[in-house]
């Protein structure tokens, strides 16, 4: 699995190397739907993301069934429409399936405009699993017909596919890629339907990475519906979803929701700071997490007896350790099951599935798993009872990378990262000491023992302000009936710009390691946009264009770094070396006059 930081790398040199803007089918950038296939495969390689496809003759296009028409009908007034996905009720409330990114935004939307949350049922055996459902959901099911495609070709595709090969070494075909843009414009059809019988205002979803979310977008932006994906996890530095899009368009992409709703500021500035300063599209905004507020703010749930017998034990318990397990290319570390038997009888461990291995087969193979290990652990109730239920009850958290760790922070509980996934990811995080790191047994019994947290603002990481939601809504909902839609450019203050313009240069820098070279020369002077105070960057500019025999352009930036920074060490050790190299002498005496 190569690392996080080491992809969006690889990602970014595409974009500062190529027009990748410049890569349209049927007047649509495509580059959104190539980028995040990418990501898929270099973030693993096992799996086949990247296909060899080959020119279909036929294409198919997906439309409302004529008994749905009848049935929107009685939501002509909706003004937010929820979008929903049948794997997302993972929670119960009530005894009732529940959805705990949208469900709690519609309870609290639902106070002052009319609300619809639909729903696709894309496995039809599987729509029981999840019922009954604690928010009423409206359940379209489609029908598909099949037309008669005509030949076109992706614009430029050949020159991206080229750069591809040569920065990540895989081949993307072009014939995989029509096919795949065509799933987006057969759901077109479908959404343009569904959308102009409700016309909503406002469109808000979980997740755009896939081919219907994607179709959803771009049918809500012809129709000036405005478009939100909710945060569902990890927002951080590196995530390649959502961070470190460098190349948007004045216009934006027809394929990326207007707005990003981030639990915290942190998540905000992740997104953000890779954006131009002229960009208004696709605007990373602050709504909180109202499911942790509602656990925070709120009162607790009813709960079933069985569950609070649980509850009563975990309170009995001389240290409750909450595990989070992720898929299964996150396999556990040896060393936690040896800090499992080693631990003391009076510790209980909750090991939690994720909600995608979280079936009865998969709690019963792990429970004998760890039985081999020791017998103070807990799965089934752990696994089937809301995560916040068990971070208000538990004393220490641990995860390999999970976006659990913001969530632990909420509730002021200190996470242990015990996979180097995590620490790649949680660097920052890391060094700030918000949370630790363990590879040891000895070293993780320790940590849980002490149960170390930084006190912090936590609403840097998750707000749980209604009042902030309130604002973030009203906001999104009225996007396209504000006269200052063309002015809402994103805003950061000059310490805010400063350290962004750092981090750029510090990612150009790394591109220059990698040998990306007009790639990291691009991201210096995007750093340059964010600020002109970093004599740094200048001398970075000035460095390049030296090695690249462009000496007269060298000139300039380094008399900028000396005239931002006259007495740093480096450039002025760099400006000698230079000045030492110059044979013509009219050259050094056009050097010292900039100087």
């Amino acid at each position: 699995m190569i690392p996080f930081k080491a992809l969006v790398e690889k990602i970014v040199a595409i974009e500062q190397s190529f027009d990748v803007n410049s890569v349209t089918f049927k007047n649509i950038k495509i580059w959104p739907l190539i980028r995040l296939l990418l990501r898929q495969q270099l973030g693993l390689p096992q799996m086949s993301y990247l296909k060899k496809g080959k020119y279909e003759t036929h294409k198919k296009i997906v439309k409302l069934q004529k008994e749905h028409f009848a049935q929107l009908s009685k939501y002509k007034d909706t003004e937010v429409l929820f979008f929903s996905r049948h794997e997302e009720h993972f929670e119960k409330l009530d005894n009732m399936h529940y959805n705990p990114f949208l469900d709690p935004m519609i309870e609290f939307t639902k106070k002052n405009y009319n609300t619809l949350k639909i729903e696709i049922p894309f496995y039809l055996d599987k729509i029981q699993e999840k019922l009954p459902r604690f928010t009423s959901t409206v359940f379209i099911i489609p029908s598909t017909i099949t037309e008669k495609a005509t030949n076109r070709r992706i614009q430029n595709f050949s020159d991206l596919q080229r750069i591809v090969l040569d920065i990540t070494g895989l081949f993307i075909d072009e014939a995989f890629f029509i096919n795949e843009v065509r799933t987006i414009n057969a759901w077109q059809f479908f959404f343009e339907q569904l959308l102009l019988e409700i016309k909503p205002k406002a469109v808000f979803f979980v997740y755009f990475h896939y081919h219907v979310a994607m179709a959803l977008i771009s049918v809500c932006k012809k129709l000036s519906i405005v478009t939100a994906d909710v945060q569902h996890g990890r927002h951080g530095a590196y995530n390649g979803g959502y961070t470190h899009w460098t190349q948007i368009p004045q216009d934006g992409y027809e394929l990326l929701p207007d707005y990003f709703w981030c639990w915290g500021r942190t998540c905000q500035n992740n997104i953000a700071k890779w954006y131009s300063n002229d960009i208004y599209n696709h605007r990373p905004v602050v709504g909180g997490n109202l499911w942790i507020s509602k656990w925070i703010n709120d009162k607790e749930p009813d709960i079933n007896e069985d569950m609070k017998k649980f509850y009563q034990l975990l309170v009995q318990k001389e240290k409750v350790i909450l595990l989070i397990l992720q898929g299964p290319d996150t396999p556990l570390k040896e060393f936690v099951f040896e800090a499992m038997r080693k631990s003391p009888e009076g510790w209980l461990w909750l090991i939690r599935l994720h909600p995608k291995y979280s079936d009865n087969d998969s709690k019963k193979r792990l429970h004998d798993f760890f039985r081999k290990y020791c017998t103070n652990f807990e799965i089934e109730y752990t696994t089937s009872c809301p995560l916040y239920a068990l971070f208000k009850r538990c004393d220490h958290h641990l995860t390999a990378n999970s976006s659990t760790f913001y969530e632990a922070l909420a509730f002021n509980v200190p996470t242990t990262i015990i996979d180097p996934s995590g620490l790649d990811i949680y660097q920052k995080e890391y060094q700030l000491n918000l949370l630790t790191y363990s590879d040891s047994s000895e070293l993780l019994l320790e940590l849980i023992t002490k149960g170390y947290l930084k006190k912090i603002d936590t609403s840097e990481y998750v707000e749980t302000s209604p009042k902030v939601a309130q604002k973030t809504l009203l906001e999104i909902i009225n996007h396209y009936s504000s006269n200052e839609i063309n002015e809402k450019k994103m805003n950061f203050n000059i310490e805010n710009n400063k350290r962004n313009a750092l981090e750029l240069n510090q990612l150009g820098k790394d591109l220059y390691k990698r040998k990306f070279i007009r790639a990291a020369l691009n991201i210096f002077f995007k750093a340059l946009e964010k600020s002109q105070e970093c004599a740094t960057i200048y001398n970075n500019i000035g460095v390049l264009y030296c090695q690249n025999g462009e000496r007269n352009n060298s000139f300039i930036f380094f008399a900028k770094a000396m005239e931002t920074a006259p007495d740093d060490m480096q450039i002025n050790l760099n400006v000698i070396a230079l000045l030492k190299n110059l044979a013509n002498k009219n050259e050094r005496l056009d050097l010292l006059r900039l100087l």
